[in-house]
């Protein structure tokens, strides 16, 4: 199958060539069953992509002389675009902290998302069942409040709940796409003190948080138990000791972990645990995951040694 994407040049057709160039040179292995054999933004395919434009607002798809979609399609959105667009800026004043851009109040929009619609014509050309994508319908102030919670990443650590395929998770991804190379990269907050450091790196509303934690030569940390609260620990650099016991209990478990043999150990509620650098010249890298939120005013945390 060879085909030609037609119109006008920008970010829609960018996203639809290289998604197209992908399938065809075989870097996105989930579309095996669509042979494309090349792809080009001229004349000459037999199967045509033809995106909107001033004159039809209509986005089509033809194989030979049939054409299998027709589709007038809402505020298309989507990476790489520099039009200008209304998301675009409100995307790019809540990453550069700058006044949105003005709106009639109770403004809804109704957008699409060009990765949804980029995978419904994936779908025709596979011959699979015809249908159109899907849109959501918002306010511009929903948005905005969307927008402004991401844009508090920084400095909160905390990601809001966005389930796979809901418009919070491909408006996030949207939004990313726009940061300035000064909002790529922030410094992470460390708690340091004559034991190592201990770093959090990202906070969620229900599915806890994960940490760092850089223990010195010989260090123990941990000493504590919880009631509900458990933990993974993941040693990533150095040798380590990890050790549990049950309250109540004599029994030790006992997991010796290396960065050059990463291995899960789980810190179970009820079972007191510790872990220690066995380094004498090398910091124990550990990346730790809580299933919530650490609480100064309920710690869930309770002093007893292994």
């Amino acid at each position: 199958m060879k085909i030609s994407v037609l119109g006008k040049d920008g970010f829609l057709r960018r996203n639809f060539i290289e998604n197209l160039r992908a399938i065809c040179d075989g870097r996105n292995r989930s579309r095996t069953e669509l042979s494309i054999s090349s792809v080009s933004a001229s004349e000459g395919g037999d199967t045509l992509i033809i995106l909107p434009s001033e004159e039809d607002d209509a986005l089509k798809v033809r194989l030979g002389e049939k054409e299998i979609f027709n589709y007038s399609a809402p505020m298309i959105v989507g990476k790489w675009d520099d039009s200008g667009s209304f998301m675009q800026r409100l995307c790019e004043a809540a990453a550069e902290n700058k006044d949105y851009p003005e709106y009639r109040e109770g403004a809804v929009l109704e957008l699409l998302f060009v990765e949804d619609l980029i995978e419904t014509v994936l779908d025709l050309l596979e011959g699979k069942e015809g249908s159109f994508p899907k849109t959501y319908k918002v306010t511009v102030d929903s948005v905005i409040e969307a927008l402004e919670s991401f844009s508090l990443l920084n400095s909160t650590l905390f990601i809001r709940e966005m389930p796979r395929d809901s418009f919070s998770y491909k408006l996030y991804s949207l939004y990313l796409s726009f940061l300035p190379e000064k909002r790529m990269s922030y410094p992470v907050k460390m708690n340091t003190d004559n034991r190592g450091v201990f770093s959090e790196l990202i906070k969620t509303e229900s599915c806890g948080q994960v940490s760092v934690n850089i223990a010195k030569p010989g260090v123990t940390r941990g000493q504590h138990w919880h009631n509900t609260k458990w933990e993974i620990f993941i040693v990533v650099s150095g040798h380590g000791l990890i050790r549990l016991r049950k309250i109540g209990s004599d029994r030790v478990y006992s997991f010796e972990v290396r960065g050059e043999d990463m291995r899960a150990v789980i810190m179970l509620p009820g079972y007191t645990h510790s872990i220690t650098n066995l380094e004498k010249d090398r910091d124990l890298v550990t990346v730790m995951f809580a299933n919530e939120q650490f609480d100064s005013e309920k710690p869930d945390t309770f002093y007893e040694e292994v």
